[in-house]
């Protein structure tokens, strides 16, 4: 015997006489679930509706359970989702950061470039304009010795 006070062929025979109401009533569907609930059923009015008030009850629960668990798992999958979102954003942050320190660098390293050889190119240019002053006296000092 169990707590119930049913033997378990007993139980179980009242498991098996349910059976076909409970199969019913998994069947249908939500919206006519809860008319039914609302409404209720007499077995009087209802001969051929083998459900009572309480089986309808328990399936409403069952339903709410099962939702319930639906509703759990998605909350679970939505805080993954944004666990793995969050570290991703961080992932990319650091690589935007040192992307940016990068740039940074090289454009520092441009610009010592453009010193460095903006001297030269003026050394460069003075060197010319020397060597053509030199040029130019030679030339003259030519035309005059002549």
């Amino acid at each position: 015997m169990d707590a119930s006070g049913l033997g378990d062929g007993e139980a179980q025979n009242r498991v098996r006489a349910m059976e076909s109401g409970v199969t019913d009533l998994m069947n249908v569907k939500d919206d006519e679930l809860v008319m039914l609930h609302r409404i209720g059923t007499n077995h009087y009015d209802l001969p051929g509706l083998d459900i009572s008030r309480r089986d309808i009850e328990v399936e409403v629960a069952r339903r709410n359970i099962d939702a319930a668990n639906r509703n759990a798992a998605a909350v679970n999958e939505l805080r993954t989702s944004v666990d793995m979102l969050h570290t991703t954003t961080q992932a990319a942050s650091a690589s935007t950061s040192e992307a940016l320190r990068d740039l940074r660098d090289s454009i520092n390293d441009l610009r010592n470039a453009t010193d460095k050889w903006s001297t030269w190119l003026v050394r460069l240019t003075i060197g010319i304009f020397g060597l053509t002053l030199l040029l130019a006296a030679l030339a003259i000092a030519q035309v005059v010795n002549r």
